[in-house]
């Protein structure tokens, strides 16, 4: 069809192809012009007509809205240090006499923690020094360190003392510094040799330490 209507415009008018091209994109152009507005107007016939009165009542609560925030109190930095409570500081308290409650108001120490440190201080004989605190089983570097900061031990206590002249291999096992095989040396010795005179005496024995011997001193007695 194009190629015909091309050749009837060019022997008819005698155009070239490039002018007989040029007058087709004319016409082409010229027919939208013409039909785009009544398309429009088409378009627009279709599409549902607004509806005034939901745009009006949204509109107004909207309003409603912005005028109560503007109303509401402003969450300032001032407005906030004056509603902010600080956490009650913790009170210093003697280490060998805190309840597992008194433990629990340090942060990171939970009930398992405290009963934890309970129970490592009565097998221990108490506290003599705050270095022991990191070797309770379970407590982080810097919960050890907020320990310290709580706590103090008291220059009148003393811890409970362990004669290793009675105590059997049971009970000197349960002391922390004291395995099940030196509890049974002590035993042994002990039923061999008679009751130990001092504590040093203990340094004959080839399962006790030097080391061991210096943190065990304060925990040892060798009379009632």
């Amino acid at each position: 069809m194009f190629s015909w209507m091309s050749a009837r415009l060019r022997k008819h008018f005698g155009f070239s192809r490039a002018e007989t091209n040029g007058t087709f994109v004319l016409l082409l152009l010229t027919s939208v012009c013409l039909l785009a507005p009544q398309g429009l107007k088409w378009y627009y016939s279709m599409q549902p007509k607004a509806n005034h009165d939901q745009d009006i009542a949204l509109l107004e609560r909207t309003l409603v809205l912005l005028e109560a925030h503007k109303k509401s109190p402003k969450h300032t930095h001032k407005n906030f240090k004056k509603n902010y409570h600080h956490p009650p500081s913790v009170q210093s308290f003697d280490i060998n006499t805190a309840s597992e409650a008194q433990l629990s108001t340090i942060k990171g120490l939970g009930p398992v923690l405290a009963a934890r440190i309970v129970k490592f201080r009565d097998k221990l004989g108490g506290f003599i020094g705050q270095a022991q605190y990191q070797e309770v089983y379970g407590l982080r570097p810097e919960v050890v360190e907020r320990l310290k900061q709580h706590t103090y031990i008291s220059v009148v206590s003393h811890p409970a003392k362990l004669n290793i002249n009675t105590a059997d291999a049971q009970t000197l096992a349960a002391h922390p510094y004291i395995t099940y095989q030196q509890a049974r040396s002590i035993v042994h010795y002990r039923a061999q040799h008679g009751p130990f005179l001092t504590i040093e005496s203990l340094s004959t024995l080839v399962l006790i330490d030097k080391a061991t011997l210096e943190k065990l001193n304060p925990y040892l007695c060798t009379t009632q």
